[in-house]
């Protein structure tokens, strides 16, 4: 397995985009930024997902060319609730704009992609693939 290359340790103390992750992002197209989020936010997360209706009624079911389904929720507003405020939280967005520099950033659409453990197919990464669920 190839080493990780592009993953990086937040810190509430001084956390900040440097050369390297500006690099490897314009090189791998991601980074990752382990510890973003903290453990209880990262509960009330899964709550919004886990205890809402937001999968069960909107959540659609994609095949893989197998007879296995892949599921995804897709949406545009960000909302109120937890997960669109940590979307819209100062360290992802001012993150985000270092990295895209290109000024200020808005939020396109959000995507959950989720498989029951044991029964779920795999996912076709395309960075435009919910363009072809609508």
């Amino acid at each position: 397995m190839a080493a990780l290359t592009g993953a990086y340790n937040f810190s509430k103390e001084g956390f900040r985009l440097t050369d390297d992750m500006k690099k490897n992002f314009d090189d791998n197209g991601y980074i990752i930024v382990r510890g973003l989020f903290d453990n209880k936010e990262m509960t009330n997360l899964r709550k919004v997902f886990e205890e809402t209706d937001m999968i069960a009624n909107h959540g659609l079911k994609v095949g893989d060319g197998s007879d296995k389904k892949t599921k995804i929720v897709v949406w545009t507003n960000p909302g109120s609730d937890v997960s669109g405020v940590m979307a819209r939280c100062d360290k992802v967005v001012n993150t985000c704009e270092k990295l895209l520099d290109r000024g200020e950033v808005y939020h396109y659409h959000g995507k959950l992609l989720y498989k029951d453990a044991f029964t779920g197919g795999a996912h076709l990464w395309h960075q435009d693939y919910a363009c072809h669920i609508h």
